[in-house]
């Protein structure tokens, strides 16, 4: 038995100096600072596990098992993005406003705006602007335990359990069993309402037959704001927090990796299977959060687009991915001949989340009112609605090959070798992204680059 024992220590610690914002072009007064703090300081400790044990003690069966605690990453864009860094505009529970959206009508068509930008009224060719523009205001009330403390970072645990055996001399197989167990999510909540500040209502999605079950289906459990919570502009109390604060989260992934290895004389053959799938539930949260549900299911907004709440729970297809290669050396002439193969489903999406092809369709005032029993709020006369729900419809696989060829050549005590490599050899044309939006979708948008071939020589002295 052999046994692997560690542990990993880190900190993560940030502060910002006092920062001054002094007069702009656009903001010929503004004067004040934003005073240095200390932000993030977070310690982990992540145990690294391991072992390993020969069955039969000749080193032909070995069973393994391991259990190891990776922490969140940062780096700079993540801080520049986040609402400790008042470089970035942004304070602790201030954010620099630091845009402004004005109407503007070019009267005298000059395709110049003639007005006072510095005036936030209504003066010249443009409308109002925001009064608070350029300067801090109240936003995003952040959760100190989110900030510091032990163990606070987001985390997976990865939890492996696998054999390894020899079949013949030179020639094994692999298996493992792969868990891996997420924890620490943040979630933002709009603490000014509650879920009951929201309408349920449903639409009919048309018919499609590159739809489920050829379209014609009832998309329930969507909701809208309640007009009374829009007059006077919607109440904000945004505070950010851990999300087991208000229910469960759970997201986990399992898979499955087998591979062979086999390198008789001078063919070397590698290659396996990999499987695995996603499994993700925060119905829990979104049922208590005082954001809008539709926007909250475990996938996300798509872009703006309402889903189903529905949605908060999912066990996505499980996608296998194929891969191997070979390299043999002929004799004598010393030319190596070698190739890959990688077929693999395109996730349309990301790999953690399951992927696969969403539809947002824009449903018009007229469409909703019968679901909903009124109009949209806010007096908006449309909404964008995912059809699909993620992780369940997914497109073409990628089967690629990959081919080289190459001449050693020696001098002496060096060696050069001269390659000619042919990516995506057959040319295969596999879509690898496609439109999300239903009046364009599924169009192709990004294909797998075509057939390349590059000439290489590698010199070794």
């Amino acid at each position: 038995m052999t046994l692997n024992l560690g542990a990993r220590f880190d900190q993560y610690k940030t502060w910002s100096l006092d920062t001054t914002f002094g007069p702009a072009i656009l903001l010929p007064n503004r004067n004040f600072t934003i005073p240095g703090r200390d932000f993030y300081n977070l310690k982990d400790i992540s145990p690294r596990l391991g072992v390993v044990y020969d069955v039969f003690g000749n080193g032909k069966t070995a069973v393994r098992a391991s259990a190891n605690r990776y922490a969140g990453g940062f780096s700079v864009s993540y801080w520049d993005g986040n609402p400790g860094s008042p470089l970035a505009g942004l304070g602790f529970a201030n954010t620099l406003n630091s845009l402004v959206v004005r109407s503007w009508t070019d009267t005298n068509h000059d395709f110049k705006p003639d007005c006072d930008f510095g005036n936030s009224a209504p003066n010249g060719e443009c409308g109002a602007g925001t009064a608070n523009f350029g300067q801090p205001v109240i936003n995003l009330q952040i959760d100190p335990r989110t900030l510091s403390g032990w163990d606070n970072r987001g985390y997976n645990w990865e939890f492996t359990v696998g054999v390894q055996q020899e079949l013949l001399p030179r020639v094994s197989v692999d298996a493992v069993y792969i868990r891996r167990v997420f924890g620490n999510f943040l979630v933002n909540n709009n603490r000014a309402l509650a879920p009951s500040d929201y309408d349920r209502f449903s639409v009919t999605v048309p018919q499609d037959p590159r739809l489920p079950n050829g379209g014609g289906y009832v998309i329930n459990d969507l909701f809208d704001l309640n007009p009374a919570k829009t007059v006077g502009g919607i109440p904000q109390d945004n505070y950010r927090t851990f999300s087991d604060t208000y229910g469960k989260q759970q997201v986990h992934w399992d898979g499955v990796d087998v591979s062979l290895n086999a390198r008789p004389g001078k063919l070397v053959i590698a290659g396996g299977v990999s499987t695995g799938r996603p499994s993700t539930d925060n119905c829990d949260v979104v049922s208590k959060l005082g954001n809008n549900p539709s926007a909250n299911a475990i996938y996300g907004a798509l872009g703006g687009a309402l889903q189903s709440v529905s949605f908060c729970k999912s066990n996505a297809a499980f996608l296998t991915f194929v891969r191997g290669y070979a390299a043999y050396t002929l004799p004598k002439i010393d030319v190596q001949v070698a190739g890959t193969l990688q077929s693999m489903p395109v996730p349309l999406g990301g790999v953690f989340d399951g992927g696969g092809i969403t539809a947002t369709r824009t449903y018009t005032n007229a469409e909703v009112v019968p679901g909903l029993g009124r109009s949209l709020s806010g007096g908006a006369q449309t909404v964008n609605i995912n059809m699909v729900q993620p992780a369940t419809l997914y497109g073409e696989r990628l089967n690629q090959i990959d081919f080289r060829v190459g001449k050693l050549l020696r001098f002496g005590r060096t060696r050069t070798a001269v390659n000619l490599d042919l990516f995506n050899a057959f040319n295969r044309d596999t879509i690898l992204g496609v439109s999300p939006l239903y009046a364009t979708w599924q169009n192709a948008q990004t294909l797998v680059p075509g057939r390349i071939a590059k000439l290489s020589a590698q010199f070794n002295f």
